[in-house]
């Protein structure tokens, strides 16, 4: 057995899994990391006292419940797994799940026009199986069938994590053709103003009807946040095209922005939505593209996407750090002997208040420069800590042209202190001169 100690004398929740393509095992626990900084924990070999935490069980009706502090997910293996009840427990018990709409919670579904007919992960029971159990992860794998092709999704849910993660695989049997069967077959002319490609309703895509009434949707674009006023994103022709791209994440919150859900992708692709059509990440095309390329399907899909529950609008519920954080997740590194412990836990930049990101920090030279992003923070001025010696500090614009001389206090830890201020979206470069570590 290992425990994990904090500064060597408090004592954190772990737990030990086996990793699924080696022998090795995992050791997971919570782990608080300050931005652009690291943290340091000791393992122990120690018994390993019972914790409650995270948790999965199969219930008397078949059904798989998963539960953590905040959240108690139900998952229906008679319907392919799909979410049958998601409760957001700090949330006041908020269900997120629309149980009165057609399409199920998660359900994987398309129209596979060589059939004449839509397909779903839902039509075929599934076998859910409980891979960990708690008491920080859970982790489920849920196997079944769209129409002949096999696939696997697992769900992971941790203890005190907003984020619900899902990885989705399927093993294509051949070259099913799915999207729209308009002009598939001898029939496609270049100069058709009509596409089969345009039309998500047909495509492949994972459902999440959301018990929330009055929807709008916001999504992410390079360092903006757009809302989206389309009734729908759906369209048949290229001078009726609407912007259905999802860059990073997309959210649906009710009109009083008392509640919302987000979805995150790994990848770039486009979503659905519309006031009588789930929200849906768009999987699988297959069938007549741009130029008249056949887009085949020529090996397994794999794609990982995640769903976070929140109330609040997207800025108060922090999307923009929890994308951040999905996207580049911490590193752990073993050491082979203790730091002092004025070196157990260090960041290069603070920043003090929420809702900065740091995109980008480089040397030029002896020269640090860091940019300063506000994703979903207020105008208020916000301290900049550099923990490093510096000469000077200055503002620069884009192009490298100094704006003007900052001013520089030192920090009681002995690094550097500068103030900013920076709208909601705004963007600041400031340049470290002759900066050491």
């Amino acid at each position: 057995f290992r425990r994990v100690l904090f500064r060597s004398k408090i004592e954190l929740p772990s737990q030990i899994v086996s990793q699924s393509k080696s022998n090795g095992k995992e050791i997971l626990f919570p782990a608080d990391v300050p931005s652009m900084g690291y943290n340091t924990y000791r393992l122990e070999k120690a018994p390993t006292p019972a914790a409650i935490g995270a948790s999965a069980s199969v219930q008397g009706d078949g059904s798989c419940k998963l539960e953590t502090d905040l959240y108690k997910i139900t998952l229906d293996p008679s319907k392919g797994g799909v979410i049958k009840s998601l409760l957001a427990k700090e949330l006041n018990n908020k269900e997120f799940v629309d149980v009165t709409n057609a399409r199920s919670f998660d359900e994987v579904r398309g129209y596979f026009y060589n059939d004449g007919k839509y397909h779903s992960s839902a039509d075929n029971p599934a076998k859910v199986t409980i891979l960990e159990n708690g008491p920080i992860r859970v982790k489920v794998a849920i196997e079944g069938m769209i129409s002949s092709h096999p696939f696997v999704e697992l769900i992971t849910v941790a203890q005190g994590q907003k984020r619900i993660d899902l990885r989705l695989k399927i093993d294509w049997k051949g070259n099913p053709g799915i999207g729209s069967e308009y002009c598939q077959v001898g029939s496609w002319r270049q100069e058709d103003n009509r596409k089969a490609f345009y039309d998500d309703r047909y495509k492949l895509l994972a459902l999440f009807p959301l018990n929330l009434p009055s929807e709008k949707v916001y999504k992410n674009a390079p360092f903006d946040v757009t809302e989206s006023k389309l009734t729908n994103t759906f369209f048949t022709t290229w001078d009726g095209i609407k912007n259905d791209i999802i860059l990073n994440w997309v959210d649906v919150v009710d009109a009083s922005n008392n509640y919302g859900l987000a979805l995150l992708t790994d990848h770039t692709t486009s979503y659905a939505h519309g006031t009588d059509f789930p929200l849906g990440l768009t999987l699988q095309y297959s069938g007549m593209g741009l130029w008249g390329r056949n887009y085949r399907i020529t090996g397994p899909l794999d794609v990982n996407y995640a769903i976070i529950p929140h109330a609040g609008s997207w800025d108060h519920a922090e999307m923009w750090t929890e994308s951040d954080s999905w996207n580049q997740p911490l590193v752990a590194v073993i050491m082979n002997a203790s730091p002092d412990l004025s070196d157990y836990r260090k960041s290069l930049i603070d920043v003090t208040g929420t809702g900065l990101e740091v995109p980008a920090v480089r040397f030029i030279g002896n020269d640090l420069i860091v940019r300063i992003f506000n994703a979903e923070g207020n105008a208020a001025t916000k301290e900049i800590i550099y923990n490093g010696k510096a000469r000077k500090v200055q503002l620069v614009e884009l192009n490298g042209k100094v704006a003007r001389d900052l001013k520089m206090q030192e920090h009681k830890t002995g690094g550097n202190i500068v103030t900013v201020t920076l709208p909601r979206f705004g963007i600041r470069t400031i340049r470290f001169c002759d900066a050491g570590i």
